[in-house]
């Protein structure tokens, strides 16, 4: 429409798309949604976006970075990203409101990203698929969590 504005745009879901990248700014964004965009090859600076409450971008096969700004997004709550093969780390974490991280059959990850402080809201941890051999001290931090998936992970 003509008087679209981008900056008013609550959630964004663009799953399929044919994107390599994207960028947005202002407070106004909730959800993002990039779940199987195939060329999708970063996850940007997103420090722009404070009121975040869910990121997915599942099943992006040519993702081989993430931004370490993804790690502070303080309203964050679900945090996906099934089955990004290329991927061979994610940044540290610091989300004091995030409840799902999702990280499962990412099997290029080489660690379990660094948590960076207590992350009492943490509920759900999905890992299963990965060949990652340890979980890092840090883990402790994540002491709401309920329910965790290691299935077919290398952790030993």
């Amino acid at each position: 429409p003509s008087n679209f504005d981008p900056i008013n745009l609550v959630i964004c879901k663009l799953p399929d798309s044919s994107i390599t990248s994207f960028e947005f700014h202002g407070s106004s964004r909730a959800i993002l949604n990039f779940d199987q965009c195939e060329f999708l090859t970063k996850i940007p600076d997103v420090s722009d976006l404070p009121n975040l409450e869910e990121l997915s971008f599942n099943w992006c096969e040519s993702l081989v970075a993430v931004d370490d700004s993804i790690g502070f997004l303080n309203k964050l709550k679900k945090l996906s990203a099934y089955g990004c093969r290329k991927l061979t780390s994610f940044p540290p974490l610091n989300l004091t409101s995030l409840e799902t991280l999702a990280l499962s059959h990412c099997s290029s990850l080489e660690y379990f990203p660094e948590i960076l402080g207590e992350m009492e809201n943490i509920k759900h941890l999905f890992l299963y698929g990965l060949h990652i051999k340890e979980l890092q001290f840090s883990f402790q931090n994540l002491i709401g969590l309920l329910i965790l998936w290691l299935d077919s992970c290398g952790i030993v």
